[in-house]
């Protein structure tokens, strides 16, 4: 660990966060802007980055990445809002497993 990223017990598993977050099961209609009000409103910190991810044709692929100004703040929000209900559906949040700060490619 270092000052990139902190650990977290997350679902029962202490695991190490880095400042992006994966957020899941998203509506298809939401965009990245309504994304990063969500998280600015439900997280507790800023949002420093947003996007959804599309699919080929354009189109929403029902995820996205989170970034935050710390590991802190993201691992706060990360446990305060998986399983909250967005606009009907109940996202799952995890740590962004392609997160440079953890060792993976970057985004």
């Amino acid at each position: 660990m270092s000052e990139l990223t902190t650990k977290v017990t997350h679902m029962g598993e202490e695991i190490e966060v880095g400042k992006r977050l994966y957020v899941g099961n998203l509506p298809y209609r939401v965009r990245w802007q309504d994304l990063k009000d969500f998280f600015n409103e439900h997280g507790g910190a800023e949002v420093v980055y947003a996007d959804v991810k599309a699919d080929w044709q354009g189109r929403s692929a029902g995820c996205g990445i989170v970034e935050f100004k710390s590991p802190q703040d993201a691992a706060d929000a990360m446990v305060k809002m998986h399983d909250m209900e967005f606009e009907g559906r109940k996202i799952f949040v995890r740590q962004d497993k392609e997160d440079r700060d953890l060792g993976g490619r970057g985004g």
